[in-house]
Protein backbone atom coordinates (compact mmCIF):
# COMPACT_ATOMS: atom_id res chain seq x y z
CA UNK A 1 0.00 0.00 0.00
CA UNK A 2 2.22 2.88 -0.81
CA UNK A 3 0.15 5.53 -0.04
CA UNK A 4 0.85 4.27 3.21
CA UNK A 5 4.15 6.00 2.76
CA UNK A 6 3.67 8.62 0.73
CA UNK A 7 2.34 11.15 3.68
CA UNK A 8 5.71 10.37 5.52
CA UNK A 9 8.95 12.63 5.45
CA UNK A 10 12.92 11.87 5.94
CA UNK A 11 14.28 13.00 8.95
CA UNK A 12 17.84 13.03 7.22
CA UNK A 13 17.44 16.45 5.31
CA UNK A 14 16.93 18.07 8.26
CA UNK A 15 20.28 16.76 9.65
CA UNK A 16 22.01 19.02 7.38
CA UNK A 17 24.73 21.03 9.29
CA UNK A 18 23.12 19.84 12.92
CA UNK A 19 25.11 19.66 15.85
CA UNK A 20 25.50 16.31 17.36
CA UNK A 21 25.72 17.31 21.18
CA UNK A 22 24.64 13.04 22.42
CA UNK A 23 27.58 10.78 21.20
CA UNK A 24 29.74 8.22 22.44
CA UNK A 25 32.31 8.98 19.70
CA UNK A 26 36.11 8.84 21.69
CA UNK A 27 37.54 5.64 21.58
CA UNK A 28 38.22 3.33 24.22
CA UNK A 29 36.54 4.65 27.17
CA UNK A 30 32.83 3.51 27.32
CA UNK A 31 30.45 1.42 25.19
CA UNK A 32 30.99 3.69 22.28
CA UNK A 33 33.48 3.13 19.95
CA UNK A 34 36.33 0.82 20.74
CA UNK A 35 39.18 2.12 18.92
CA UNK A 36 40.35 5.25 16.85
CA UNK A 37 39.58 3.53 13.70
CA UNK A 38 35.55 3.50 14.92
CA UNK A 39 35.59 6.78 15.63
CA UNK A 40 37.02 7.47 12.26
CA UNK A 41 33.97 5.61 11.03
CA UNK A 42 31.77 6.97 12.82
CA UNK A 43 32.87 10.51 11.54
CA UNK A 44 32.84 9.20 7.88
CA UNK A 45 28.81 8.67 8.74
CA UNK A 46 28.47 11.92 10.15
CA UNK A 47 30.14 13.33 6.74
CA UNK A 48 27.77 11.93 4.73
CA UNK A 49 24.60 12.41 6.57
CA UNK A 50 25.98 16.42 6.21
CA UNK A 51 26.59 16.99 10.30
CA UNK A 52 29.62 19.21 10.73
CA UNK A 53 29.40 19.42 14.06
CA UNK A 54 30.09 16.95 16.70
CA UNK A 55 30.49 17.17 20.36
CA UNK A 56 32.03 14.30 21.70
CA UNK A 57 30.34 12.93 25.16
CA UNK A 58 31.43 9.96 26.60
CA UNK A 59 29.77 8.33 30.14
CA UNK A 60 30.95 8.82 33.63
CA UNK A 61 30.28 6.14 35.70
CA UNK A 62 31.95 4.84 38.03
CA UNK A 63 32.36 1.33 38.21
CA UNK A 64 31.50 0.98 34.19
CA UNK A 65 33.48 4.10 33.05
CA UNK A 66 35.45 6.34 35.47
CA UNK A 67 36.27 8.78 33.22
CA UNK A 68 37.84 11.94 34.23
CA UNK A 69 38.35 15.18 32.73
CA UNK A 70 42.28 14.18 32.00
CA UNK A 71 40.57 10.76 30.63
CA UNK A 72 38.37 12.50 28.15
CA UNK A 73 40.59 15.21 26.76
CA UNK A 74 43.61 12.47 26.60
CA UNK A 75 40.84 10.53 24.27
CA UNK A 76 40.09 13.30 22.53
CA UNK A 77 43.84 14.49 21.60
CA UNK A 78 44.38 11.06 20.10
CA UNK A 79 41.29 11.43 18.25
CA UNK A 80 42.25 14.74 16.54
CA UNK A 81 45.85 13.44 16.41
CA UNK A 82 44.56 10.74 13.72
CA UNK A 83 42.00 13.14 12.05
CA UNK A 84 44.74 14.87 10.56
CA UNK A 85 45.26 12.81 8.05
CA UNK A 86 41.34 13.40 7.32
CA UNK A 87 40.59 17.26 7.07
CA UNK A 88 37.28 16.55 5.75
CA UNK A 89 36.36 14.94 9.31
CA UNK A 90 38.04 17.89 11.33
CA UNK A 91 34.26 18.81 13.25
CA UNK A 92 34.64 17.27 16.40
CA UNK A 93 34.45 20.52 17.79
CA UNK A 94 35.06 19.90 21.71
CA UNK A 95 34.56 17.01 24.30
CA UNK A 96 32.32 17.05 27.35
CA UNK A 97 30.85 14.42 29.22
CA UNK A 98 27.50 12.22 29.79
CA UNK A 99 27.07 12.05 33.59
CA UNK A 100 25.13 9.49 35.19
CA UNK A 101 23.33 11.36 38.19
CA UNK A 102 25.18 9.48 41.31
CA UNK A 103 27.71 10.08 44.30
CA UNK A 104 30.22 10.26 41.95
CA UNK A 105 28.39 13.18 40.21
CA UNK A 106 27.90 15.04 43.28
CA UNK A 107 32.00 15.00 43.85
CA UNK A 108 32.60 16.18 40.61
CA UNK A 109 29.90 19.20 41.11
CA UNK A 110 31.34 20.25 44.43
CA UNK A 111 34.59 20.31 42.75
CA UNK A 112 33.46 21.80 39.78
CA UNK A 113 35.39 19.34 37.98
CA UNK A 114 32.21 18.96 35.52
CA UNK A 115 32.91 18.89 31.67
CA UNK A 116 30.04 21.73 30.26
CA UNK A 117 28.55 20.76 26.48
CA UNK A 118 28.15 24.41 25.76
CA UNK A 119 28.23 27.59 28.47
CA UNK A 120 26.69 26.22 31.28
CA UNK A 121 24.57 23.27 29.60
CA UNK A 122 25.49 19.57 30.96
CA UNK A 123 24.42 16.72 30.35
CA UNK A 124 23.18 14.09 32.63
CA UNK A 125 21.44 10.75 32.83
CA UNK A 126 19.68 8.38 35.59
CA UNK A 127 19.82 4.59 35.85
CA UNK A 128 16.79 3.32 32.92
CA UNK A 129 15.06 1.28 36.27
CA UNK A 130 15.36 3.21 39.06
CA UNK A 131 15.18 7.54 40.04
CA UNK A 132 18.26 7.82 42.55
CA UNK A 133 16.65 9.03 45.86
CA UNK A 134 18.26 12.26 46.20
CA UNK A 135 18.24 13.39 42.61
CA UNK A 136 16.06 16.60 42.90
CA UNK A 137 18.52 17.77 45.61
CA UNK A 138 21.84 16.90 42.92
CA UNK A 139 19.58 18.71 40.44
CA UNK A 140 18.83 21.75 42.61
CA UNK A 141 22.43 22.04 43.50
CA UNK A 142 23.47 21.87 39.59
CA UNK A 143 20.92 24.63 39.14
CA UNK A 144 22.32 26.67 42.02
CA UNK A 145 25.30 26.90 40.52
CA UNK A 146 24.10 27.86 37.38
CA UNK A 147 24.60 24.89 35.29
CA UNK A 148 21.84 24.24 32.92
CA UNK A 149 21.18 20.18 33.13
CA UNK A 150 20.01 18.13 30.25
CA UNK A 151 18.27 15.48 30.89
CA UNK A 152 19.45 12.76 28.37
CA UNK A 153 16.52 10.45 26.91
CA UNK A 154 13.97 11.13 29.63
CA UNK A 155 11.86 8.80 26.98
CA UNK A 156 14.21 5.92 28.37
CA UNK A 157 13.45 5.85 32.29
CA UNK A 158 11.48 2.67 32.75
CA UNK A 159 10.05 4.33 35.51
CA UNK A 160 8.66 7.57 34.50
CA UNK A 161 5.38 7.11 32.40
CA UNK A 162 2.83 9.89 32.98
CA UNK A 163 2.83 13.49 32.58
CA UNK A 164 2.95 14.72 35.87
CA UNK A 165 6.32 12.76 36.19
CA UNK A 166 8.07 14.60 33.83
CA UNK A 167 6.29 18.16 34.47
CA UNK A 168 7.91 17.53 37.84
CA UNK A 169 11.55 17.22 36.30
CA UNK A 170 10.73 20.09 34.12
CA UNK A 171 9.61 22.28 37.10
CA UNK A 172 13.37 21.17 38.83
CA UNK A 173 15.26 22.55 35.91
CA UNK A 174 15.75 19.79 33.69
CA UNK A 175 15.67 20.33 29.97
CA UNK A 176 14.91 17.37 27.96
CA UNK A 177 16.47 15.76 25.09
CA UNK A 178 15.40 13.66 22.48
CA UNK A 179 17.37 10.32 21.05
CA UNK A 180 16.49 10.27 17.30
CA UNK A 181 16.04 6.54 17.44
CA UNK A 182 13.34 6.93 19.62
CA UNK A 183 10.93 8.37 17.22
CA UNK A 184 11.29 4.32 15.62
CA UNK A 185 10.87 0.91 17.72
CA UNK A 186 14.85 0.37 18.49
CA UNK A 187 14.75 1.05 22.22
CA UNK A 188 11.03 -1.07 22.10
CA UNK A 189 7.64 0.29 21.11
CA UNK A 190 7.28 1.55 24.61
CA UNK A 191 9.78 4.00 24.61
CA UNK A 192 8.45 5.14 21.14
CA UNK A 193 4.72 5.43 22.35
CA UNK A 194 6.52 7.79 25.01
CA UNK A 195 9.02 9.36 22.73
CA UNK A 196 6.12 10.55 20.28
CA UNK A 197 4.16 11.46 23.14
CA UNK A 198 6.73 13.81 24.81
CA UNK A 199 7.08 15.26 21.63
CA UNK A 200 3.53 16.03 20.47
CA UNK A 201 3.41 17.66 24.05
CA UNK A 202 6.06 19.43 23.79
CA UNK A 203 8.09 18.66 26.35
CA UNK A 204 11.61 18.49 24.48
CA UNK A 205 13.71 20.83 24.30
CA UNK A 206 16.83 19.74 22.33
CA UNK A 207 17.78 16.67 20.32
CA UNK A 208 20.71 14.08 19.18
CA UNK A 209 22.09 10.80 18.02
CA UNK A 210 23.46 9.10 21.05
CA UNK A 211 25.27 7.27 18.69
CA UNK A 212 27.16 4.28 19.77
CA UNK A 213 28.64 3.44 16.39
CA UNK A 214 28.10 3.88 12.95
CA UNK A 215 25.23 1.30 12.69
CA UNK A 216 23.25 3.76 14.44
CA UNK A 217 23.88 6.97 12.59
CA UNK A 218 22.98 4.97 9.27
CA UNK A 219 19.77 3.68 11.06
CA UNK A 220 18.96 7.59 11.43
CA UNK A 221 18.97 8.56 8.36
CA UNK A 222 16.85 6.09 7.37
CA UNK A 223 14.29 7.17 9.40
CA UNK A 224 10.90 8.91 8.37
CA UNK A 225 8.52 10.49 10.14
CA UNK A 226 4.64 12.13 9.81
CA UNK A 227 4.60 15.42 9.12
CA UNK A 228 3.46 16.63 12.13
CA UNK A 229 6.48 14.77 13.79
CA UNK A 230 8.74 16.05 10.96
CA UNK A 231 7.60 19.38 11.87
CA UNK A 232 8.34 18.86 15.92
CA UNK A 233 11.26 17.59 14.98
CA UNK A 234 12.61 20.23 12.94
CA UNK A 235 12.21 22.68 15.72
CA UNK A 236 14.07 20.60 18.03
CA UNK A 237 16.86 20.50 15.28
CA UNK A 238 16.85 24.20 15.15
CA UNK A 239 16.66 24.75 18.66
CA UNK A 240 19.94 21.94 19.30
CA UNK A 241 21.50 24.35 16.55
CA UNK A 242 20.88 27.56 18.31
CA UNK A 243 22.13 26.74 21.50
CA UNK A 244 25.28 26.74 19.89
CA UNK A 245 25.66 29.06 17.78
CA UNK A 246 23.39 31.45 19.02
CA UNK A 247 25.83 33.72 21.14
Amino acid sequence: MPFLFASKKDLAPLLKNFVDFHNHLLPGIDDGSATVEDAVEMLKEYHHMGIRHVVATPHVLMGSYPNTPEIIEKAYGKLLERLAAYPELQFVKNYAAEYMVDENFQVFLEKDMLLPLHQKYVLVEMSYFQKPRNFEELIFKLVHKRYIPILAHPERYNFLNTLSEFERLKKAGCAFQLNLLALTNHYGVQVQKKACRLLEKGFYDYTATDAHHKGHLQKIKEIKLSKKHWRLVEKLVQQTNDLFFDE
